[in-house]
Parts: structure tokens; C-alpha cells; sequence
């Protein structure tokens, strides 16, 4: 993931890319997702127990409706690469952004709980869902 691709997607949506986390060691990387050789989404991915990553999808807005395929073959990419130790993807969503958690629940992953009054917006404080999806799951 270099710094234009990312000033690219942050651009697009208004964003601003002072918190993003660019320098990742061996606990954070990115993916990219590509189409005719052109990005079009990446995902970072935070090892976060020594089963468990989190990762967080973005796509740009033209190819939203590729969405799908990509945590689709981000899945199939954990599964053929991740050592088997890694057994669950983990997503944290804010309760505002209803087409992520849409998106979540289309792709197999569960609600499994809320962390309450956790992500600020500019209108104050929401409630973050946390979503989970493990190996055996992404098989069926």
C-alpha cells in the first residue's frame, strides 16, 4: 500500500489520512485488491490474538459493486495463506455505517456484540458492532 493509493480512496470520501496507519510491521498489513491491474480496494489487516486479525475492507465508490468479490477472495486468501492458527476474522463497524454492516452480514460474517458509545462523529459518540467470521465458515 503506498501513500498515493491511499490519498486516492481518502480523497474520494472526504477524508483525511492524518490517522491512517501507513508504516505496519509484522501485527498490520494491507491487501490490495485489483481489477484489470487497477485498485480498486484494500483491506488492513491487525493481528490481534494469536488466532484472531481484524480487518477493514475499503473500496473506492465506482467499484462498490465489486464489494463482494473482494471480501470474498479476501477470504479465500486467508484460508489458503494465514497459518491454520489464525481461525477468525474480526470486524468492528460503527452502528452509522448501515451498508458495512449490510455488507458483513451478506458476506457470513455474525453480530457478535456491541461495544458501546466507542466511535466519536461529528454528531457525538455511537455504539461499534463487533462482526466475526470464522474459518470454517468462510468454507460454506
Amino acid at each position: 500500500m503506498t501513500l498515493p493509493e491511499i490519498y486516492r480512496y481518502a480523497g474520494e470520501y472526504g477524508g483525511s489520512v492524518e490517522n491512517v496507519q501507513v508504516n505496519c510491521d509484522e501485527s498490520c498489513f494491507w491487501l490490495s485488491f485489483t481489477v484489470d491491474n487497477e485498485l480498486i480496494g484494500m483491506t488492513t489487516f491487525f493481528k490481534k490474538t494469536s488466532c484472531t486479525v481484524e480487518f477493514h475492507p475499503y473500496i473506492l465508490r465506482s467499484s462498490k459493486h465489486l464489494y463482494n468479490e473482494m471480501v470474498q477472495s479476501i477470504f479465500k486468501w486467508f484460508i489458503e495463506t494465514m497459518p491454520v492458527n489464525y481461525t477468525k476474522i474480526n470486524a468492528v463497524i460503527a452502528d452509522i455505517n448501515k451498508g458495512a454492516i449490510s455488507a458483513a452480514i451478506e458476506a457470513g460474517m455474525k453480530q457478535e456484540g456491541v461495544d458501546r458509545m466507542s466511535y466519536q462523529t461529528e454528531n457525538g459518540g455511537c455504539d461499534r458492532i463487533n462482526y466475526g467470521i470464522t474459518r470454517e465458515e468462510m468454507h460454506q
